[in-house]
């Protein structure tokens, strides 16, 4: 078996993606982690289709991620992921999104660890919907929108933790978030093993540490994130699981910040993420 070594997809921003944020400039985007999401099901595929559907990527890590331009309701995604090595257990990729020639994100050394496809769902319907994505004829992903949307239709967003329990200004923040069942993402993720996406726990580390941020520094500044380094995902988080989330600041400047992030299962790290750095939204702060 020779593996495939690129694939290509679209990808249309709607106002029901999981995960919108307001920018400052574009209106309402989709949240960082959902394009990492895309790219990683892009990725997945190439690994199904190489293997006849009988093998599916695990997201174990990424390497560095770097947080471009936004991707506003409406805007077209083209997702490019590109093995960089492929082993008896694992494939590495290199991803990138862009829009409009510019790139929305990329990501290096996303590493997928490979297991059986059928431990996670049906392969024959896999297939099936991988052939009806192929053979899509969708004319919106190339027709200009007229009036795009700049504001979310008004509909329940994912909460990426339950409770802040503690906040240290300058050093550190503490949330939870209670795993259930009823989560509407566990529908699709997967069926036959409801495991909760890599991506949405790197979104709810990422919003403790901007609580963190807020708490640390004058009121209305915002924090826009900029990259991420060194994440590893060491294990499946499922319904019934009570995950602590963190964030500690590693370095507070006035224009960036660096912190790191961590999640806990039961005492028992599940995640965790070296660098991530911030820079302000509002420009320089004041001397």
């Amino acid at each position: 078996m020779k593996p495939w070594q690129q694939i290509r997809a679209l990808k249309r921003v709607s106002a029901h993606d999981l995960l919108i944020e307001d920018h400052p400039t574009a209106g309402a985007v989709l949240a960082p982690a959902l394009v990492i999401e895309s790219l990683a099901q892009t990725s997945a595929w190439l690994i199904l289709a190489t293997t006849g559907f009988a093998q599916r990527g695990v997201l174990a890590g990424l390497r560095h991620i770097e947080v471009g331009a936004p991707a506003p309701l409406g805007s077209r995604l083209d997702l490019t992921s590109t093995v960089d090595s492929w082993s008896d257990e694992a494939v590495v990729f290199n991803v990138e999104a862009w829009r409009s020639g510019e790139s929305v994100l990329r990501i290096e050394g996303a590493l997928c660890f490979l297991i059986a496809a059928d431990q996670l769902e049906d392969p024959k319907q896999t297939e099936a919907h991988y052939k009806a994505l192929c053979s899509s004829e969708d004319p919106t992903l190339d027709r200009p929108i007229r009036n795009p949307v700049t504001r979310p239709v008004q509909m329940p967003q994912w909460a990426p933790y339950d409770a802040v329990v503690e906040v240290v200004p300058g050093a550190e923040a503490t949330a939870v978030k209670s795993v259930v069942m009823a989560d509407p993402v566990f529908a699709t993720h997967f069926p036959r093993c409801a495991v909760m996406p890599g991506v949405l726990l790197l979104q709810s580390i990422v919003q403790v540490a901007r609580e963190l941020l807020g708490a640390s520094c004058d009121a209305g500044t915002k924090w826009r994130l900029e990259r991420i380094q060194g994440a590893r995902f060491r294990k499946y988080v499922r319904p019934g699981d009570e995950l602590v989330l963190r964030a500690r600041v590693r370095d507070l400047g006035r224009d960036e910040a660096s912190l790191t992030g961590s999640a806990e299962v039961g005492g028992v790290g599940v995640v965790a993420i070296r660098h991530l750095v911030f820079s302000r939204e509002d420009g320089p702060a004041a001397g």
